[in-house]
């Protein structure tokens, strides 16, 4: 039979905890500039598991933002999600979990688009380990 790691203590962890042997990723950021903006990007000889993103939007002006993955070639690989906000009233926001997560090679990288200054935030978590 397997055996599955309890933590004795929850309540000690605040924040981001430790796990998957692993070191977890824990990105975010908000986009200042108009088209593409990297949030990160996976090491050499390193696999991300990415278990949740969100994208959102802090200012009044309308427009639209995507968020991202690039190959190493650098070409899009995948628009995971996005929103359009075109009735000019900030806090649009689109969230995520994927179960099992989405796996990233190295070089791999994760971008936050957006066709106007719209104030993008953006955040992804996951974990990062040995390819």
């Amino acid at each position: 039979m397997a055996t599955v790691h309890r933590e004795p203590n929850q309540v000690k962890w605040v924040g981001v905890r430790p796990g998957h042997n692993g070191e977890q990723v824990l990105e975010g950021f908000i986009a200042g500039a108009i088209n593409f903006t990297a949030i990160y990007t996976v090491p050499a000889d390193k696999m991300f598991f990415m278990t949740y993103a969100a994208l959102s939007n802090i200012l009044n002006i309308g427009g639209n933002a995507y968020l991202c993955i690039y190959d190493d070639t650098p070409a899009i690989w995948r628009v995971l999600f996005g929103f359009l906000n075109i009735v000019n009233v900030p806090g649009s926001r689109s969230v995520a979990t994927f179960n099992p997560p989405i796996e990233l090679a190295a070089g791999y990288s994760i971008q936050v688009y957006q066709s106007a200054l719209i104030g993008a935030i953006a955040s992804v978590h996951g974990w990062v380990s040995d390819a």
